[in-house]
């Protein structure tokens, strides 16, 4: 993850044999890069449920997105915090 002009970018480095965290990895990468540091923070952790996904999948894959959201903004929240 790097903060340039104030413009977040993020690398993640998700194993093949967890293609559906890759997936989740690979959709908020595009939603977020290039927003700034508090757009990234100001996500919600429970995205998945202002998407409506709370039905549709199951609880491990949910906590799998929630993980990976909290993850991203604790890497933004950790590298302004060291700026």
């Amino acid at each position: 993850t790097e903060i340039n002009d104030d413009h977040v970018t993020f690398y993640l480095d998700i194993p093949p044999e967890a293609p559906t965290v890759r997936g989740y990895g690979g959709i908020l990468v595009e939603g977020l890069n290039g927003s700034t540091p508090a757009a990234v923070q100001n996500v919600p952790e429970d995205l998945y449920l202002l998407l409506g996904l709370g039905e549709a999948i199951t609880p491990q894959r949910l906590r799998g997105l929630h993980a990976l959201v909290v993850y991203m903004k604790r890497q933004v929240q950790r590298i302004t915090a060291t700026a």
